[in-house]
């Protein structure tokens, strides 16, 4: 038996592993890969490529500096009294965290002058999934205990209790934790079955909308921390600002604070380029007023060594360190001090939401099959009452809509019901052709004998004839927003804003000026390559002045400046929107 546990009998199987239900276990498939939100990424996102059993697990992993740097900030150093602690790595992997954690706390225990190793048992517990993973670090961690000269049935004993391979969301034992760290997988709801996915959306509230995988991990992580416990992940910065994270910003404002956020945009946290931008998080189980804002330029050990020395849990940190009321809401959240967000900040303060401001935004029509509905509108041959012009994101260039040809096949009439095709025999004809691949798609399957030929989206012929702004969704600034007359409709890669009441050439020319710029890039979840997402839920966020507001003259200097915003003076802008002139030509570089 191991010395201080009489009586044990050690296997040297894994004791802990869980074994869930056979829908959970065989069925999810594992794995770390930060997407974005499942878009295609411009091509200068990724430099490198994981290799092909990552991509088959979706694994990635955290390098080794940042590792030793998120430690260093939750406080799990050596020269603390770890063993009278315990730590949570919810997802092992790899090992990248846990065999780090596993050595800081045999240097705190031996340092103590301690050697009653088995008393360490109650210290980690680290969970994992994969049967792969779990059995590869299970030997690290075997191979680590063995070069500290840790006898081997104390070593197994300390194994088989600290590891657990199962599903952590579905883990219960697990108790409380003074620690929670790691990097949390990634996995679109795509690759979960819909009854796993159900068994998940059960158990945790925070797992609305679209959520991944990521965002129960926060929730059950969070629940079973201690008082004054911290939680620290590295992950996509996307569940503070987007609408399927709003849940779990809720539950932390309200019962937990968010101590200390991390930017890392750009830099490479991870063992290879997986084309996501990520923020390491600290959130602690207690009450505090004040949030820290980093932004860290480098992943040098030295360089991270000294940003971590001033945000140690109980450090007193430099008085020009960037501070902001910790979030008590579940509105997104703008986590950056810089002068874009103190800039939005003022005009949110001080204007409407655009919605309210007397203006409509939309997306365009999302058929489930574009090759069978879309095609050159001449070559179409359908009846000409069931051809849609359509704007696509290649008409658009510069700011300037030139259409090139394409039309959408409308199944709809104009009270948004599907049509009877058997009234337009060339329409039906043309469909009838694609029968078996359209009945089959996602969108038909309630009813694909009756829906087979709808379009995902109802197109409301009525957008057609009106005036607007079409905004290309991918872009790296707002030059993009182009202005339609009324006579095109949009395809579902494009926004669309109209209005009642705002000119919308005046809008376009302030728009592209800078201010959709700027309210995008602090509310849009960053790209590659300096691109953002002009979708809805960001367009929504831009606040402007109502239009029965503004002068005479304001309103024509707009108008006038529709093709041009850099025709707009920034002293103009300004006194518009009630910023500095340096403020406006800060908003205008993002333009």
């Amino acid at each position: 038996s191991p010395r201080g546990v009489p009586g044990l009998v050690v296997s040297t199987a894994p004791r802990n592993v869980r074994r869930v239900a056979h829908t959970v276990q065989q069925r999810l498939q594992p794995g770390r890969i930060l997407s974005m939100d499942k878009l295609p990424m411009p091509n200068t996102m990724v430099n490198e490529h994981p290799s092909n059993k990552d991509i088959e697990l979706g694994a990635v992993y955290t390098k080794p500096e940042v590792v030793d740097f998120m430690l260093n900030l939750i406080g799990y150093t050596n020269d603390r009294p770890l063993y009278q602690q315990r730590i949570l790595e919810p997802s092992f992997g790899a090992g990248n965290f846990l065999l780090q954690i596993v050595t800081r706390l045999l240097d705190a225990f031996e340092k103590a002058g301690m050697d009653n190793y088995a008393s360490l048992t109650n210290c980690i517990r680290a969970v994992e999934l994969d049967n792969e993973s779990y059995a590869h670090t299970r030997k690290s961690i075997s191979t680590l205990l063995s070069n500290r000269t840790i006898p081997k049935d104390i070593a197994d004993f300390l194994i088989a209790s600290w590891l657990i391979q199962g599903d952590f969301l579905l883990e219960d034992d697990l108790e409380q934790f003074d620690f929670v760290i790691g990097n949390p997988p990634y996995i679109r709801q795509e690759a979960i079955d819909l009854d796993t996915l159900q068994v998940y959306r059960n158990k945790f509230s925070t797992m609305i909308g679209r959520s991944d995988i990521y965002v129960p991990f926060f929730e059950k992580s969070l629940s079973v921390l201690k008082p004054n416990g911290i939680l620290s992940f590295i992950c996509s910065d996307a569940w503070t600002k987007n609408a399927y994270g709003r849940a779990l910003r809720n539950l932390i404002a309200s019962s937990y604070s968010l101590d200390l956020y991390i930017d890392m945009y750009g830099l490479p946290a991870f063992a290879h380029n997986v084309g996501a931008y990520t923020s390491i998080t600290r959130i602690r189980n207690a009450r505090f007023d004040k949030t820290h804002i980093v932004e860290i330029e480098s992943l040098d050990s030295n360089y991270l060594q000294s940003i971590s020395d001033q945000l140690m849990p109980e450090a007193q940190l430099d008085e020009s360190s960037l501070r902001i009321d910790t979030p008590r809401t579940s509105t997104p959240w703008l986590l950056s001090g810089n002068e874009e967000s103190q800039i939005v900040r003022e005009l949110e303060s001080r204007f409407a939401p655009i919605e309210q401001a007397g203006c409509k935004i939309g997306i365009g029509v999302a058929t489930g099959a574009d090759s069978i509905f879309i095609g050159n509108i001449e070559s179409l041959d359908i009846e000409s009452s069931r051809k849609v012009p359509l704007a696509t994101g290649k008409d658009i260039v510069d700011g300037t809509f030139i259409w090139s040809g394409k039309a959408v096949v409308n199944p709809w009439d104009e009270d948004g019901k599907l049509i009877d095709l058997d009234e337009f025999p060339r329409t039906k004809a043309f469909l009838i052709q694609h029968y078996e691949r359209l009945r089959r798609r996602h969108t038909a399957k309630r009813n694909p004998e009756r829906l087979w030929y709808k379009t995902i989206d109802k197109i409301d012929s009525s957008l057609i004839n009106k005036e607007k702004l079409l905004i290309p969704d991918i872009r790296s600034n707002s030059q993009s927003i182009a202005y339609d007359t009324g006579t095109i409709y949009p395809h579902h890669g494009i926004y669309y804003i109209t209005s009642k009441s705002w000119d919308l050439r005046a809008l376009q020319a302030l728009l592209r000026f800078g201010l959709a710029s700027i309210f995008v890039r602090t509310y849009s979840t960053r790209l590659g390559g300096g691109y953002v997402r002009f979708q809805a839920q960001n367009l929504r966020k831009i606040h402007i002045p109502e239009w029965s507001s503004l002068s005479p003259e304001a309103k024509m200097t707009l108008i006038h400046s529709r093709d041009n915003a850099d025709l707009l003076e920034p002293s103009f802008v300004a006194d518009l929107l009630q910023i500095s002139i340096s403020q406006c030509e800060r908003m205008h570089t993002l333009a």
